[in-house]
């Protein structure tokens, strides 16, 4: 490049950066460029990595109450189950909620075409499930719907589309219409149209 009379633009445009510095730049042949082999490479950190990542793993495992066993040929197995708490807590609260006890005995008498009990016991609204008059519970639904990861904030109107999908209790479009109301996050960043 430092010997050649005409520079086209682009290695005019690299000889002005490089002017500057005191460098050198050596050609090799694409045959003196060789590729070094997977033995010559080092691997100590690679390995080092994965055995601190298992270590890693066993803990969290163990955290969660998976089983862990290591076999004849030292070969672990791990099993664990995942289950929706959120249904059975809407059960067990259920138990305790007068009116939901109330629309309970009036579906086993056969007085309410509405309402119905699942297999696994949980009272519904057609295909909804009764939510108790628990503040703790429906919190937890609500901040589910509405600040998680998945759900980013949506409007009142989108939330309550959401939520009515699953959930049904007296009075839930106008207390999803006041936690929306009430997120900081929203209220900073949604700009009321008027």
């Amino acid at each position: 490049m430092f010997t050649q009379k005409e520079l086209n633009l682009r290695q005019r445009r690299w000889l002005e950066l490089i002017k500057d510095y005191d460098c050198t730049i050596h050609h090799h042949p694409g045959k003196a460029n060789v590729v070094a082999d997977a033995l010559s490479r080092k691997s100590r950190g690679i390995v080092s990595c994965m055995q601190c990542t298992g270590v890693d793993f066993i803990r969290d495992m163990k955290l969660i109450g998976a089983e862990l066993m290591i076999s004849k040929t030292d070969a672990m197995i791990a099993r664990f189950q995942v289950r929706p708490i959120l249904i059975d807590r809407i059960r067990e609260l259920q138990a305790s909620d007068a009116k939901l006890l109330q629309l309970r005995d009036d579906v086993l008498a056969g007085k309410s075409e509405e309402f119905r009990i699942r297999d696994d016991g949980i009272l519904c609204l057609r295909t909804r499930m009764c939510v108790p008059s628990d503040v703790e519970l429906k919190k937890e639904i609500l901040t589910e719907a509405h600040s998680s990861a998945y759900a980013m904030h949506p409007g009142s109107t989108k939330m309550y589309r959401t939520i009515k999908e699953h959930y049904w209790w007296p009075g839930m479009k106008r207390e999803v219409a006041e936690f929306v109301a009430r997120c900081l996050v929203c209220q900073q960043v949604k700009v009321e149209h008027q």
